[in-house]
């Protein structure tokens, strides 16, 4: 193959002389094997490194919900058992004005509220455990509406002398009492067994 002279300011140079060809389709080929090797393997790392990087920002996610979730139980526990010890109390008293005072002022369900305005109960995904805390909160409730009513009959029982009103708000709160007891202990039990879950 004979060269063709390529004539430029500074002076002829023959374009395929076989060093020259050599060089430059040495130079071709290994271009083409690195474009062909180099971005899919490019590709690849930089999938691996949002996958990695995606992976840890949902680990992150996830433990931020575990914490906040441990906190909002240990804070319903608290409450929880708080009105637990106040219905034990309640439930070894007989049911008098002091004791409907009690049960109306020192039962709290104020947390259960907050977080249910603000949205938090979304982190309780386990259903029976939210059924449980909502039928003690329930409960709690109903108590201190009990308390309430019993205090406003009580000025109705001793204008009247009454006792039958009496007996009856005696009777339904004691029987009120056990039942809030009992979801009070379970919504406690399920709440301890979610906490070590987590």
């Amino acid at each position: 193959m004979s060269a063709l002279p390529l004539c430029g300011s500074n002076g002829c140079i023959e374009m395929l002389s076989s060093s020259f060809a050599q060089d430059f389709l040495a130079n071709l080929i290994a271009t083409i094997i690195g474009v062909s090797l180099g971005v899919p393997t490019g590709l690849w790392l930089a999938s691996r490194v949002e996958s990695r990087t995606e992976q840890k920002r949902q680990q992150a996610v996830s433990q931020d919900r575990a914490t906040r979730l441990r906190k909002l139980l240990t804070l319903i526990d608290n409450e929880l058992s708080t009105n637990l010890e106040h219905v034990r109390y309640c439930r070894d008293q007989s049911l008098d004005l002091v004791t409907a005072v009690y049960l109306g002022s020192r039962l709290t369900d104020e947390l259960w509220s907050a977080i249910s305005d603000a949205g938090e109960l979304q982190l309780i995904e386990d259903l029976e455990l939210m059924a449980a805390v909502s039928r003690a909160y329930s409960a709690i409730r109903e108590l201190r509406f009990i308390g309430e009513k019993y205090f406003t009959a009580g000025d109705l029982i001793r204008m009247s002398g009454s006792l039958e009103l009496s007996d009856f708000f005696s009777g339904y709160s004691s029987g009120l009492l056990s039942k809030s007891q009992e979801s009070l202990q379970e919504a406690l039990g399920a709440i301890r067994v979610a906490t070590q879950a987590i």
